[in-house]
């Protein structure tokens, strides 16, 4: 399917505690945007956003359930993101997490410093881009 013009870059964060259900139910989800719809129609239509999977290891790993995940881009290396989504994960409930999601969280904040304060259009801009995220 053609991408829109500029479609939404979606960054969607992996972890190994991920499951898979909510991991590739939000890839497909936002990769039918704009485009289902007029599927039903019999028209080809375009996909207006461009989901990712966004890891700290980028060639792969096993996530909850023993599920491959083969991230499309490690977290240094993904696309300016115009959305950032976490989905759930599994954890063992009254358990602490320490510092196993430190790189994570550092990589969620960036993300906010950047959007913060800024117009949609202007989060949307390569200037938004920070080092080590690349603009589409």
């Amino acid at each position: 399917m053609p991408l829109a013009g500029r479609p939404l870059n979606v960054a969607i964060l992996a972890v190994p505690e991920v499951t898979a259900s909510a991991l590739f139910g939000m890839l497909d989800r936002f990769a039918s945007a704009g485009r289902d719809r007029s599927l039903l129609l019999g028209v080809a239509g375009e996909q207006r956003m461009h989901p990712y999977v966004a890891a700290p290891e980028p060639a792969g790993f096993t996530a909850a359930n023993g599920i491959w995940v083969r991230p499309d881009l490690g977290l240094t290396d993904a696309l300016a993101p115009d959305i950032v989504c976490v989905p759930d994960f599994f954890v063992v409930p009254d358990q602490p997490l320490g510092n196993r999601l430190s790189n994570e969280v550092a990589w969620l904040r960036r993300f906010r410093r950047c959007a913060a304060g800024r117009s949609r259009a202007a989060r949307r801009a390569p200037a938004c881009a920070r080092p080590g995220w690349a603009s589409r």
